[in-house]
């Protein structure tokens, strides 16, 4: 029999500063969902998700799937009522959240609330309107006992239809559910109500994007929050989740609006990700991805510069040691993504793009260019700065040396197109460049860069980066028969012949090498994501090239 003693590390140096966090509360009443996918349970992941700290109140533990409830128990109120008077009395409680309510439930809530006085949290009502729990003197009394304190409704259409005791009316428009919204804060006496878009008529929607409206009752505005139309079945919960989001989001003191959208982005991120927990596909009503945030605490500490336990650890868990995983494509990484399916129709209309066509034939409104060069010019420093954070990730010295040396050549970019708005576009001033207006194209682009720089592996930046390293040479082939010197425009043969001088050849050459490297040391089973990385990126370079071609100044 062996022995082995393993010494636990402290907690990280910059977490240390936090100690003793002071975290946002927030407590839930309604339903439990055996299945983790709505009521308590969604609450809970959806608070945690938000880094604030969650309290539960039952008011029903239910035994069901998505697509099936099987069973429900009511909590008494004896019981209720004592989970409400301890959490209260014992935590701060900066925002309640309430689902699933009975007319005991609500009765309770109501004295507890006018017994907290000035010292009353924040209530955001959720609207659980099953025929189970619910008739008319139900929805008579929450809006004579709760919803006047509340700050937040977060009804569906037939939900808010149903408080105002209209469950057939007609919508046929935008504007008939902005008189709805109304209508439920004047019936309910509350002065915020966000109409939830998920089963609005399908012909109000338009250009893929679902809607959802805020009505913020004091300002007699309206706030249209779009959001896009996810073809998924993994909706299961997303109603409790928003207003936990919602909830979390007030709680960390965000206003109603920005705690709005904040929960509308989550929802509609943890609807698109969704999530895989089941062993047969039996429910059509999935699940979505609460955790889609959150990241691993033991991934940290295996990487800790002074974790040891590396006895206990699997060859896999080890990675971080650069456990070579020899990859046969071809013995060229970069021809087996150009040619792969997802890449091919990327990378296709990247190199054959009509913007590097009118640059070679001197054709393009030199406006459209010096557009082009400024937006290329804050992408440049957002490139040299993610090359820094690839640096950090990178797992040899000559890795770090390499990345070193494409931040000082991406510098070299940075002051040739420095030079070019100077002499061409008559530039002299350098605060110019802290007034260049970031266009939709570079903000994605950018977008897409930092979440792989906080979220991914070394090998997962270089996949994202290696695209605009190369990709231009290939465009300045494509076109280079076309090349055309226009005396009024040097500056357009000037960059084709840098797109396909020394530098950018042997930028192709280095670029195979790094790719052929990250092969060799990712995952075998898990490369497809470097291929959806790269064909993500090269998507993005056409966009940027679309955006230079559709500007008009």
């Amino acid at each position: 029999m062996t022995q082995t003693v393993i010494s636990i590390n402290s907690p990280p140096p910059y977490l240390t500063l936090s100690g003793q966090e002071e975290l946002p509360t927030v407590l839930t009443i309604g339903g439990s969902d055996s299945s983790g996918s709505a009521g308590i349970e969604a609450d809970l992941k959806t608070i945690t998700a938000h880094r604030c700290y969650s309290m539960t109140c039952l008011t029903a533990v239910t035994v069901q799937t998505p697509s099936k409830v099987y069973n429900i128990q009511k909590m008494s109120k004896d019981l209720v009522k004592e989970a409400l008077d301890v959490n209260l009395r014992n935590i701060k409680c900066d925002v309640i959240k309430c689902g699933l309510l009975t007319i005991e439930n609500v009765q309770i809530l109501n004295k507890k609330l006018i017994e907290l006085g000035d010292y009353r949290p924040k209530l955001i009502w959720d609207p659980f309107l099953n025929e189970m729990f619910v008739d008319d003197d139900f929805i008579q009394l929450v809006k004579a006992q709760l919803t006047p304190f509340a700050e937040l409704i977060t009804p569906n259409l037939q939900e808010a239809l149903k408080l105002i005791n209209k469950p057939q009316m007609s919508i046929t428009s935008i504007e008939d559910i902005f008189n709805v919204a109304q209508e439920v804060s004047r019936e309910t006496k509350c002065a915020n109500i966000l109409i939830k878009g998920g089963q609005l008529p399908y012909e109000l929607l338009s250009d893929n994007k679902i809607i959802d409206i805020l009505y913020l009752g004091n300002e007699e505005k309206f706030i249209v929050y779009n959001g896009n139309i996810e073809k998924t079945h993994n909706t299961h919960g997303a109603g409790c989740t928003l207003a936990s989001s919602v909830a979390s989001n007030l709680a960390l003191g965000y206003s109603l609006a920005q705690a709005v959208y904040g929960g509308i982005e989550y929802v509609q991120n943890a609807i698109s990700l969704g999530c895989t927990v089941i062993k047969v596909n039996s429910d059509f009503n999935g699940r979505i991805n609460h955790v889609h945030s959150i990241e691993i605490p033991m991934e940290k500490m295996i990487k800790d510069e002074c974790f040891n336990a590396h006895s206990i650890l699997s060859a896999r868990q080890s990675s971080w040691t650069r456990i070579s995983n020899p990859v046969n494509y071809k013995n060229n990484f970069f021809d087996y993504l150009i040619h792969h399916p997802y890449v091919k129709r990327h990378w296709k209309t990247y190199t054959n793009h009509e913007f590097v066509n009118q640059i070679a034939t001197a054709t393009l409104d030199p406006k459209k260019f010096q557009f082009f060069i400024e937006q290329d010019y804050s992408y440049l420093v957002d490139y040299a700065r993610v090359h820094c954070i690839a640096a950090s990730k990178a797992p040899t010295l000559s890795d770090i040396e390499l990345e070193i040396a494409l931040i000082a050549g991406t510098k070299v970019e940075i002051t040739a197109h420095k030079e070019k708005l100077t002499k061409y576009f008559g530039v002299v001033d350098d605060s110019y460049y802290d007034t260049i207006k970031r266009g939709p194209a570079l903000n994605n682009y950018s977008r897409y860069f930092n979440d792989i720089a906080k979220r991914g592996t070394w090998e997962e930046l270089v996949a994202a980066l290696t695209p605009c390293l190369m990709g231009y040479c290939f465009a300045a082939r494509t076109f280079e028969k076309n090349l055309v010197l226009n005396e009024d425009y040097p500056y357009y043969n000037k960059w084709c012949s840098d797109c396909l001088g020394e530098l950018s050849v042997a930028a192709i050459k280095e670029g195979e090498k790094l790719l052929n490297h990250i092969a060799s040391t990712y995952p075998p089973e898990k490369i497809e994501t470097l291929v959806k990385i790269f064909g993500d990126v090269c998507q993005l370079e056409t966009q940027f090239w679309d955006a230079a071609l559709a500007y008009n100044g």
